[in-house]
């Protein structure tokens, strides 16, 4: 069950990473109509929707790294760095994975993935918004729709984020019975 949902996690990254590509590719004239209507042709094709799928999983691999590379800077790291007072992250985390029970682990896995698919949506939909306002103005309208995605997008990155290192906290504190700083999750909704 983890696996099959990763790999929709990085499906659903993947096809939005190619919907910018493609998006730019037209803007920049490498697509023309009449190559855009035997691409459409081609996807109805079980060959097409194959490699589409294929190419969306890469892509979606490359651009969880590259969001992540990006949103680093931003990824609220006391949240992290101060849930136990003297523990390492990466201790508390592994200490948390091994321990912990089936359905805390699925339900952190979850959480992840949710930061996963927010974070890489604040690039994706920040492109499709750049590329669609490059175009005439009935189709740059769209832009905002993608804009609106994209800043909804932030914020839920950011209360993801948040809610899971909360339940790695709590979890934590249940596991090991250590004490944790609580004062960091008072005004972190989940």
């Amino acid at each position: 069950m983890t696996t099959t949902s990763i790999i929709v996690e990085l499906l659903i990254i993947g096809f939005f990473t190619l919907v910018w590509l493609f998006l730019f590719c037209i803007r920049v004239s490498i697509v023309d109509v009449q190559t855009l209507e035997k691409i459409l042709l081609f996807l109805q094709s079980t060959a097409g929707f194959l490699i589409v799928s294929g190419l969306s999983y890469h892509l979606g691999l490359v651009m969880n790294s590259i969001s992540h590379q990006i949103t680093k800077r931003f990824s609220q790291t006391k949240f992290r760095d101060e849930i136990a007072p003297g523990k390492n992250y990466e201790v508390i985390k592994t200490k948390v994975r091994q321990e912990a029970s089936d359905e805390m682990n699925r339900t952190l896995t979850m959480h992840l993935s949710f930061v996963r698919l927010t974070r890489a949506g604040i690039i994706n939909f920040g492109l499709i918004t750049i590329i669609l306002f490059t175009f005439p103005w009935r189709i740059a309208v769209m832009g905002l729709i993608s804009l609106f995605i994209c800043i909804l997008s932030f914020l839920g990155w950011r209360k993801a984020y948040r809610g899971y290192y909360k339940r790695i906290a709590y979890a934590y504190h249940v596991i090991s019975g250590e004490p944790i700083n609580e004062s960091l999750f008072e005004k972190a909704v989940d």
